[in-house]
């Protein structure tokens, strides 16, 4: 039940079964086949209810890394639960850039799956870029989220993406022309 989320009324069960005080050691149990804690679960399998009744449990830690590496935030990015997502993005001290194994962030995951899954994805990456995620991050194959937009719907589609975000990116730039774009504000606040 836990390492999938579980049903409402199942997780309010064992949430009461957890003795005041020592919430933190329990809700964040992972499982031995995946690393997966139950936030996990219920983030992969978009069950919002039991979301926001694990986040209300103190220490809940919303940064947990499964044995791949993803938190939560990224299993919901990889599955397109962009009301997930929005809850999680409200949680205090949720870190947009933590990278999995491959060294993805959420918005790697997101739009990565861009190309493959209905427009759900869209709405979390511009959810993510409007948080402040990081779009020139690098994994370890050296791609940012903003290589894997232009790969996956092309540049007219990530420029979309960004100004929904409400972002000016100048990601399509080359470098002699943010050079240039530098040297004329430095020189105009003279």
């Amino acid at each position: 039940m836990m390492r999938h989320g579980g049903e409402r009324d199942e997780v309010q069960q064992c949430l009461s079964r957890i003795v005041p005080g020592s919430g933190r050691a329990h809700i964040n149990v992972v499982s031995h086949v995946d690393g997966n804690a139950p936030l996990h679960g219920a983030c992969t399998h978009g069950h919002v209810e039991t979301v926001l009744l694990l986040l209300g449990v103190p220490g809940v830690d919303v940064n947990l890394a499964n044995r791949m590496g993803r938190t939560p935030l990224h299993c919901a990015c990889l599955h397109g639960h962009a009301q997930i997502v929005q809850y999680l993005l409200r949680f205090p001290g949720v870190d947009l850039d933590l990278k999995d194994c491959r060294g993805r962030t959420a918005l790697h995951v997101a739009c990565n799956l861009m190309g493959r899954v209905d427009a759900c994805d869209v709405d979390v990456a511009a959810l993510l870029i409007e948080a402040g995620a990081d779009i020139h991050a690098e994994a370890h194959d050296g791609q940012s989220p903003l290589d894997a937009l232009r790969r996956t719907r092309g540049r007219v589609v990530a420029d979309r993406i960004a100004v929904y975000a409400g972002r000016a990116l100048r990601a399509w730039e080359t470098p002699c022309v943010r050079s240039a774009d530098a040297l004329f504000r430095s020189s105009s606040s003279s």
